[in-house]
């Protein structure tokens, strides 16, 4: 402006010296006159010309007129500019304020220790700081497809919002930030909105929050009057975009350190569920109730059980329980209630987790159980053993619905697996400590079997010249002798006293098993009437035998013996009176019943099932039944022997035998037996009567002086000549006297000095080949099994002057003929 200023002062003072140039010059020329007229022009607005001087002044007016446009001009722009100043002041202030309110609102939410208390503080913050009148934070909720309040101020009691459904297509629409200015933007979403918030204006700021929830934040306000609209403006919403984005960091972090925090606090717990299991190493489940009740507490549920499965009709069975205060207890052994509906049974039977966040929207049929004990809301997880279900841990809330977060989930399935591995342990110890018991009784019997055993062989020896001189004697006397009664009693308590012997060998495990194809019915048939009488009149027997029941292979006379003390016993424990019911069973797919028998690759059973209504057993008569002489008959009315024969017999065949009793509601017992197919047996001879007497020389080594008098009595009577020794020593002079003479050799086995083992190897070194017929107090096999089986003719004590004449008979002729020998009572 001063430059054009400068500009019009020059222009003037040139025309002024000009015009002076003009008049003062005296002495002018001609032109110059003529150009000086030529230069008048007329008045303005008049066809008259103008003077000279006058049209200076017209000139210099339009230069001031000019100059005053130039002025005015120049005073617009600078009121332009002034406001451009003030309005760039006005933004400078406005940012200062938000950049003042957002530091202070961060600073804020920094110090919020929840997300309650981070919710407030915004909301608080957003109406006392930004004008608005209402604010709301909105959470959306996958399951039911509706923005839930979470938090909202602004609002009277009774008037809180209410949650806003929404469907996919409106999903574009509400994870925008936009601005809603009244009516004039109505649409059916923002109607819900404004009608669920009571917010005619807002902005809508979204943002994705963690676990799934896309959280919204609101911040509105109201028209006073109708004619009043507080439009919102793009200001406001980007300052409400900036806020959410603090408050979406502020809450990020918060969740983080929570987060943090629960893991530390779920570590800390499993570290120390892990040191109380391990606690007591031979005990963990003693410690589960202390468990179920850290779990409870640390995630305040109202109920946490830990259930069994079931081996009977229920699938599952309460074994611990722990419940807060004001929670009723189901109480232990009842059933889960899951199991009453079968869709949720057959998820627990096959292993699957179970997740109800809310019964109440379950349908009545299957909510009726749960419903029964108060349960809301649970969480069922399988423990698993060797991939087998054996148990539940269910976590349940009664007072309120549950969420089930997936962290949650993580955590206790860990929990549920350290229950796992305690059990297995627990299994394992039990296991282990039934395998330790069994191996000591096995011992036990062991050693009380070489005691029977030793006794049986003396009892042998006895019963030997017992029963063989009352038979002598009455092979000799007429049966009209008044003594032959006698005699028959003598001999008949003899055979009583062998059947007892032949008991204790069978415990010891000496008795000789006789293995021949065996059906099991048959076998129990063919006793039937017999054990009949036996049991008295008062017992009402009943059987139940398996049609088609496989042949097998085993001792017919121990297998009915096991049946026939089993039923004795039930006799016993029912007083005389009762129901005895002997049932037979076969199963072929036998699973883990195949670890159980001791002989390997068992594919078939088959069960002998002895139950009686007596007065059954308490535990610790269970545990001690099959101890040899154990009984809880009165003195005079039991040996203690006859269970463990049973015990005996089951080993001796490869199987085991399971107990079911209870105090007054009777005893079953059930005998497993692995099914042999039977061999095929060859043909035997014919038993022809033959004449028992010769003439060869027979050396007897025997050192019991009775047992060795008898043979020489009956042998002698039969023609024979026989050669005595008491030892092995002692037959070996006798045969190099004897020399070739000798045409059989009959040795005990036990003897002192040289046994007959010993004696038979030196036979063979000195090359005598002579028949060999062995005797002994123990069944075959089981003493110097090897020299047993050289043998032509074994002779199982006691036995009587026919068998002592049939052995010595066939061996010789055998040996003649070279022939083998027929089977006869006590020879082998």
């Amino acid at each position: 402006m001063s430059e054009d200023l400068t500009n019009d002062k020059r222009s003037e003072s040139s025309s002024e010296t000009t015009s002076a140039s003009a008049s003062g010059g005296a002495e002018a020329s001609p032109d110059a006159g003529a150009s000086q007229d030529a230069r008048v022009s007329a008045a303005p607005g008049t066809n008259t010309p103008v003077s000279g001087k006058d049209g200076r002044i017209e000139e210099l007016e339009r230069h001031v007129a000019g100059l005053r446009k130039r002025v005015e001009k120049l005073g617009g722009e600078s009121m332009r500019a002034e406001y451009k100043v003030l309005h760039l002041t006005q933004e400078v202030r406005r940012s200062r304020e938000a950049f003042g309110f957002l530091t202070g609102f961060q600073r804020k939410i920094g110090a919020a220790g929840s997300i309650g208390a981070l919710y407030d503080v915004a909301l608080k913050s957003i109406i006392a700081e930004l004008w608005m009148k209402r604010a709301v934070v909105l959470e959306y909720v996958e399951e039911e497809r509706v923005l839930r309040p979470v938090a909202a101020l602004g609002y009277q009691n009774d008037q809180r919002p209410d949650a806003i459904p929404v469907a996919d297509v409106d999903r574009e629409l509400w994870t925008t930030a936009s601005i809603v200015n009244g009516a004039t933007e109505q649409t059916p979403w923002i109607e819900a909105v404004t009608s669920a918030l009571s917010m005619p204006f807002f902005t809508w700021v979204p943002s994705v929050a963690n676990e799934g929830h896309e959280t919204i934040l609101v911040a509105g306000t109201l028209a006073e009057d109708s004619a009043q609209e507080p439009r919102l403006t793009d200001h406001d919403l980007g300052l409400l975009v900036s806020v959410g984005a603090i408050l979406w960091v502020g809450r990020m972090n918060l969740l983080a350190r929570d987060r943090l925090r629960l893991q530390v606090r779920y570590e800390a717990l499993l570290h120390r569920i892990s040191e109380v299991l391990l606690k007591d190493y031979d005990a963990p489940a003693s410690h589960f109730d202390d468990v179920i009740r850290r779990v409870g507490r640390a995630w305040s549920f109202d109920r946490v059980r830990l259930i069994d499965r079931g081996t009977g009709e229920n699938l599952s069975s309460v074994r611990h329980e722990w419940t807060t205060r004001g929670t009723e207890a189901v109480g232990e052994g009842s059933p889960h209630p899951l199991e009453f509906t079968s869709e949720w049974r057959d998820a627990m039977a096959s292993g699957q987790p179970i997740r109800l966040d809310d019964t109440h929207e379950l349908p009545p049929d299957d909510s009726a159980a749960l419903r029964e004990q108060g349960i809301r809301s649970l969480l069922v997880l399988p423990v698993t053993v060797n991939a087998s279900v054996v148990a539940w841990m269910s976590f349940e809330q009664c007072s309120r619905r549950g969420v089930w977060g997936d962290e949650d989930i993580k955590i206790l399935e860990v929990i549920a697996s350290l229950i796992a591995r305690a059990i297995g342990r627990q299994t394992d110890l039990e296991e282990r400590a039934h395998l330790e018991a069994e191996y000591n009784h096995a011992k036990k019997m062991e050693a009380v079997g070489q005691l029977a055993g030793g006794v049986a062989h003396d009892f042998n020896n006895l019963l030997t010249t017992i029963q063989g001189y009352a038979q002598l004697l009455m092979s000799r006397l007429p049966e009209e002798y008044r003594e032959s009664g006698g005699l028959k009693e003598i001999i008949m308590a003899s055979e009583r006293a062998a059947g007892l012997t032949r008991q204790l060998l069978t415990f010891s495990r000496k008795d000789t098993a006789q293995t021949s194809a065996v059906n099991l019915n048959e076998s129990i048939e063919e006793m039937m009437k017999l054990l009949r009488r036996m049991l008295g009149d008062g017992v009402n027997v009943e059987l139940d035998l398996a049609k088609e029941l496989s042949i097998t292979t085993g001792d017919k006379q121990q297998l009915s013996q096991i049946v026939m003390n089993l039923a004795i016993n039930a006799r016993d424990a029912m007083s005389g009176e009762g129901d005895l019911k002997i049932a037979t069973r076969e199963y072929e797919n036998i699973g883990p019943l195949a670890q159980r028998f001791t002989i390997p690759g068992v594919e078939r059973c088959q069960v002998i099932e002895v139950s009686d209504t007596g007065t059954g057993m308490d535990e610790e008569t269970q545990e001690r039944i099959f101890e040899p002489f154990f009984t809880t008959k009165e003195a005079g009315k039991g040996t203690g022997l006859g269970l463990s024969i049973v015990f005996s017999v089951i080993r001796r065949h490869g199987g085991f035998v399971d107990i079911e009793s209870e105090l007054g509601k009777g005893t079953t017992f059930s005998v497993y037996l692995p099914v042999k197919p039977p061999e095929v047996e060859e043909k035997k001879g014919d038993d022809t009567a033959e004449s028992m007497s010769g003439h060869e020389t027979i050396l007897l080594v025997e050192d019991d002086d009775n047992v060795r008098g008898l043979i020489v009595s009956v042998l002698s009577a039969s023609g024979y000549n026989v050669i005595t020794a008491t030892n092995g020593r002692e037959a070996l002079e006798r045969m190099e006297e004897s020399g070739d003479d000798v045409a059989l050799l009959m040795t005990d086995v036990v003897m002192p000095e040289m046994n007959g083992r010993e004696l038979w190897d030196s036979f063979s070194d000195l090359g005598y080949d002579v028949p060999l017929i062995v005797m002994s107090g123990y069944p075959k096999g089981e003493e110097e099994g090897g020299f047993l089986d050289e043998a032509s003719t074994y002779l199982q004590k006691p036995f009587g002057p026919k068998e002592i004449a049939e052995a010595v008979r066939h061996t010789l002729d055998a040996d003649h003929s070279g022939g083998s020998l027929p089977d006869r009572p006590g020879v082998n």
